[in-house]
């Protein structure tokens, strides 16, 4: 079979694994094509290429290991390309690093979730591309798994989640608190809400604000606090779990978050 490289550029957007087409160059041709996860499959198939993931924000794990996944069968010598301003999506796509010694560790952990996937999937999700042990350690052994609880609570779980948050991010967090249960939350009505408060400081015009915040969205969402996300084209929703809105709650009266 002849070797064949291409050039790959996906069409701005979001999330690794969407993209609204394809620009390909082989043999001094350029291409624009739409593209699906099937078709984008059969352009790089068995070739080498050049992949180029611009702008992207969605720093959502799952879809990054669906799109290693999904690239993986090609050709040796491959590369991709990702540019990004968010600094957790610029540590993600690095190397993948082994810790079998964490494992075990691992494994005691999701014992303490009491078998709940929402507990083990937010501990999951704030651990995740953390290397060192002593941090798996000391989540392990934090007192507050001895607090007296009912079986199947899984507040000590969502605590420690929201605890390994930035100061800035719990303080967002926090307002979730003020919605009801079971709300739908527009992105543009919590960003108005944090610039409001304080916690989104304007610094040059709303598209950078609207940047931010979009940002601090994905961050929680890539931690398992926000779900249901449905886009309407100028408006784009999600929920927040119930046991989650209840964490809300607690941190924003136990840790007078104002």
């Amino acid at each position: 079979m002849a070797q064949m490289a291409s050039a790959i550029t996906l069409a701005t957007s979001p999330e690794p694994t969407k993209a609204h087409g394809i620009r390909h160059e082989h043999n001094g041709v350029r291409h624009l094509t739409p593209v699906t996860n099937m078709g984008m499959r059969h352009k790089t198939s068995g070739h080498k290429f050049l992949l180029v993931l611009d702008d992207i924000w969605n720093d959502d794990h799952a879809k990054w290991i669906e799109l290693i996944d999904f690239i993986k069968v090609d050709a040796i010598g491959s590369q991709i390309t990702v540019t990004t301003r968010s600094n957790s999506i610029a540590s993600m796509v690095g190397g993948v690093v082994k810790c079998s010694d964490l494992v075990e560790i691992g494994k005691e952990i999701v014992k303490k979730c009491a078998g709940v996937p929402l507990a083990v999937r937010t501990l999951g999700s704030s651990l995740f591309l953390k290397y060192d042990s002593k941090k798996w350690i000391s989540l392990r052994d934090c007192e507050i798994w001895n607090f007296e609880q009912k079986k199947g609570d899984i507040f000590p779980a969502l605590k420690l989640s929201y605890d390994q948050m930035s100061s800035y991010l719990r303080q967002c967090f926090a307002y979730f608190s003020l919605y009801l249960k079971d709300h739908d939350i527009s992105i543009g009505e919590i960003t108005r809400l944090w610039i409001a408060l304080g916690l989104i400081q304007y610094q040059n015009g709303i598209e950078q604000l609207m940047d931010i915040s979009r940002e601090y969205i994905e961050e929680l969402k890539s931690r398992s606090f926000l779900q249901d996300f449905e886009n309407f084209g100028f408006v784009v929703t999600f929920k927040v779990h119930e046991l989650i809105h209840d964490l809300a709650v607690y941190v924003r009266k136990e840790e007078c978050v104002y």
